[in-house]
């Protein structure tokens, strides 16, 4: 812009808007904006009147000469188009102005701030044929600011007196040229930047302002900034794209995942459903194999012992009496104590109590024989409101029931138990609890774990048909052994009486 005003011999270039505000400055030398002090009611006559507007401004730098023009588009020849604003260009009358017009007319030029002549151009004839022509040079409102002095002792000089006005006329031909080329490059320096800049940010892109990223000039800042921008925006569109193909890729291997886990769940399902039917099918093919050792005993090893021990007594009535008496005394009983324990071990494997009146009472007949054989108290509670109804179910508590009565006996030195069938909520409870020694903390963790004193095979299953066993105790403060089962093992305890007498 410097070489601009330089080579149009320009000193300040001032654009305003249709607001009529300032909104581009440029100048050399020290006259700027400041000088340029415009009242309101001196904007609205200047530019409000015609397209053009050329007046004098005086100035603590010196007398400034201004042009002025509307802003409007180019292909409105006719200004019939409202201003897009306003532009004004001044040039400073220096002394060395003054002098070059001096040595251009042959004259001495100068300027007068006082004294000014009426009328446009005022001419008087001084001594030795010197014309003096005084020119008022007016303000923007219409006023004179200061006045042209022009000595000559041409004496053509009266006779251009008519055409005192021609120098203007010429004068702001030239300007307005000026002005056009001046707006011209305004349009490159200016419009053209902010109009490709426009254009970008619409867009979204920076490919037509790559230019301009080169500039040093305002214009080339913010390009850099926009081409910043966008640059980043696009890194941060594709970061925002990985980041959602990893996303989908975790998610599709999280359903993957998801997939296999329920998969395998159900494979875990199924096997443990194989499982408790195999451990069903293994306790019923135990507890038959029992009653089949059980029957045998009683079929065939009891007759034989009960027939041997009456043919001892018929030879022991036929014989003498003396050594052979004795004998055949104690061939008859030890024959006694081998039928007696045949009828246990047959008990024992299948007692007939089990199949023929069930859990409960099985296990009361069991507590008398504890307590006949090993003389501790044993006591049975029964709240009488469930009763386990599944033989399966029934064989396996009365087995628990029964190895934990022989823990009691080995390892408690306790001298009451009792054992109690009651129900918790959706589930029945057999407890068995004595007044022993007790466990440490550790050695209850290990009978809940099934791993003590023979529990496992008890607590493993349990498992399998959905039971559950748990143990409470205390150093000095007895055991509890608690042995929970599903309902749907169980009936009511009023229908099992109405089945048992029928």
């Amino acid at each position: 812009m410097d070489f601009v005003l330089r080579q149009y011999g320009l000193a300040v270039v001032w654009v305003f808007d249709s607001d009529r505000s300032l909104v581009y400055s440029a100048h050399i030398g020290n006259v700027g904006p400041s000088d340029l002090h415009f009242s309101e009611k001196m904007r609205r006559l200047l530019f409000s009147s015609h397209p053009t507007s050329h007046f004098f401004l005086s100035t603590k730098e010196g007398l400034i000469e201004l042009f002025g023009a509307k802003i409007q588009p180019g292909g409105d020849t006719r200004r019939l188009t409202p201003a897009k604003g306003y532009l004004f260009v001044g040039r400073l009358w220096s002394d060395e102005v003054t002098a070059e017009l001096g040595k251009l007319t042959e004259s001495i030029v100068s300027l007068g701030q006082e004294n000014f002549p009426p009328g446009p151009v005022h001419m008087e004839r001084r001594n030795d044929n010197v014309y003096v022509l005084r020119q008022p040079l007016l303000g923007w409102d219409g006023n004179p600011v200061a006045s042209l002095s022009v000595r000559n002792k041409t004496p053509i000089i009266p006779e251009t007196k008519d055409f005192s006005d021609q120098p203007v006329i010429l004068s702001l031909a030239f300007v307005l040229s000026t002005l056009i080329l001046l707006s011209a490059s305004l349009w490159a320096w200016i419009a053209k930047p902010l109009a490709a800049i426009s254009a970008s940010l619409k867009a979204e892109n920076s490919t037509g302002i790559r230019y301009l990223t080169e500039s040093q000039t305002e214009f080339g800042q913010i390009s850099r900034l926009i081409d910043r921008f966008f640059r980043d925006k696009n890194s941060l569109i594709g970061e925002i794209q990985r980041r959602k193909k990893a996303e989908e890729q975790l998610r599709l291997a999280g359903e993957k995942l998801e997939q296999r886990v329920t998969e395998r769940t159900e494979q875990l399902s199924k096997s443990s459903l194989l499982l408790r039917s195999l451990a069903s099918q293994l306790l019923l093919a135990e507890e038959r194999e029992r009653r089949r050792i059980a029957d045998d005993l009683h079929d065939h090893v009891g007759q034989i012992l009960v027939l041997a021990k009456l043919r001892v007594q018929q030879l022991k009535e036929l014989s003498e009496p003396g050594k052979t008496h004795s004998l055949l005394e104690e061939i008859r009983r030890l024959l006694g104590e081998t039928l007696n324990y045949s009828r246990s071990l047959t008990a024992q494997l299948s007692p007939p109590v089990l199949r023929e009146f069930g859990f409960e009472a099985a296990v009361k007949s069991l507590a008398s024989e504890f307590e006949r054989q090993y003389q501790i108290p044993i006591t049975v509670e029964d709240d009488m409101a469930m009763r386990v109804a599944d033989d399966q179910m029934g064989i396996l508590l009365y087995r628990s029931v029964r190895e934990l009565l022989t823990n009691v006996v080995k390892h408690s030195h306790a001298t009451a138990v009792r054992i109690r069938f009651a129900t918790d909520g959706d589930r029945m409870v057999t407890t068995v609890e004595d007044n022993g020694f007790g466990f440490s903390a550790a050695q209850t963790d290990a009978i809940n774990e099934g791993n003590r004193f023979g529990l496992f095979s008890i607590k493993e299953r349990l498992t399998y048909l959905g039971g559950e066993m748990k143990a409470e105790s205390a150093p000095g403060k007895g055991t509890k052994i608690l042995l929970f089962v599903p309902t749907i093992f169980a009936m009511n305890g009023a229908r099992r009486r109405e089945q048992s007498e029928h």
